[in-house]
């Protein structure tokens, strides 16, 4: 895989200078991607997508799995999936989708490597979008950022891993 590198960007808007930066993360590809037939109690009847990687040796590396069918992004709140290695550090990692497709849908899969920031910010994100702890949960706290200069946003970085299978 390949090495961390540090991403920045800058922006002027109305004279004002913003910065943020993040890190590139490593990333392998797939070991191996196929649909398999199942039958789930949780989702149900249809082909779900298996993939498997070589996760990298050493704890501190974050994913995000997303997946397409019929190059529509399933992107609700409830459809952004991250961990981090500690269960599978240095070992080889499988996910399951948990999608059922049909015969004849393409559906495309992707890991994306991303650093502890983005993590973070996504796990702060999901917390709100989900209602952030019911009726009795805390009040909840602005997004994190990593701009500067008291601006608002995001600069998320991600290495991604790609492929495309045809359902049966």
């Amino acid at each position: 895989g390949q090495q961390n590198s540090r991403v920045e960007v800058e922006a002027r808007v109305n004279g004002e200078v913003y910065r943020a930066s993040n890190q590139l993360p490593r990333i392998g590809d797939f070991t191996a991607v196929f649909p398999i037939f199942s039958d789930t109690l949780v989702f149900g009847e249809g082909w779900y997508v298996f993939t498997s990687a070589q996760e990298p040796v050493g704890i501190g590396d974050f994913y995000q799995f997303r997946i397409y069918r019929n190059d529509s992004l399933f992107d609700s709140s409830s459809d952004f999936f991250v961990i981090d290695d500690r269960l599978v550090d240095g070992q080889e990692a499988a996910f399951l989708y948990p999608y059922p497709h049909e015969s004849g849908d393409t559906v495309v899969v992707e890991v994306r490597a991303i650093s502890r920031l983005t993590y973070d910010y996504y796990l702060t994100y999901f917390q709100q979008a989900n209602g952030g702890g019911g009726p009795f949960g805390s009040p909840p706290d602005n997004l994190i950022t990593n701009f500067d200069n008291g601006g608002l946003g995001f600069l998320g970085t991600a290495a991604v891993a790609r492929d495309t299978v045809i359902i049966p």
